[in-house]
Formats: C-alpha cells, sequence, structure tokens
C-alpha cells in the first residue's frame, strides 16, 4: 500500500538532482566565463599571444630578382573528378608590388 508521503519521496529526490544539475551548470559557465582573463593574463605573463602591440617590421624591401611559383592542389578524393595541370609546375613571376598585391 502506497502513502503520499511515498508518492513525495521521487519529487524530492528530482527536485534535489535537478537543483545539482543547475548549480553545476552554472559553475561551469562561471569557469569557462572567468578563463578568458585569466588566459589572457597568462599570456601577458609569458609573453605569448600579445596582441596589443604589433610586430616589428625588419625588411619592407622587394626582391625583383626572385622568382615564386604558385602550386595549387585540387584534391578530389573521393569524388568522380579529376584535374590536370595543363604544365607541370605552376606560373613562375617575378615577385612585385603588382603580383603581391593582386
Amino acid at each position: 500500500m502506497r502513502t503520499a508521503a511515498y508518492d513525495r519521496e521521487p519529487d524530492k529526490a528530482n527536485r534535489a538532482l535537478l537543483l545539482k544539475f543547475a548549480l553545476a551548470a552554472v559553475i561551469m559557465f562561471a569557469f569557462g566565463y572567468l578563463l578568458v582573463p585569466f588566459y589572457e593574463q597568462i599570456c601577458k605573463a609569458t609573453g605569448l599571444r600579445d596582441i596589443d602591440t604589433p610586430d616589428e617590421i625588419k625588411n619592407t624591401q622587394i626582391d625583383t630578382n626572385r622568382t615564386v611559383r604558385l602550386e595549387l592542389d585540387a584534391n578530389v578524393n573521393r569524388l568522380p573528378w579529376q584535374f590536370r595541370a595543363e604544365t607541370p609546375f605552376g606560373p613562375k613571376r617575378r615577385s612585385s608590388m603588382s603580383t603581391l598585391a593582386s
């Protein structure tokens, strides 16, 4: 024979479990929220990912004697297509500002 107190026990257990899960979710959210400034402080202390100061530019001269070869990879693994290059290697160009900007 069931009593009224017996029927209320699962409700109390369910409510307690819900509160535990809600508390765990709040703690995880707070940990993730607080991890961002903690991570920034670690990066600042170690010198990693220092985005506040720009990198030093050491060489801005263009070497016009250097050739640059551009190779594109058309990997179509498991597809019914085939790509073949018209020339064995990509086009060679002299490095200049116009080719770097385009």
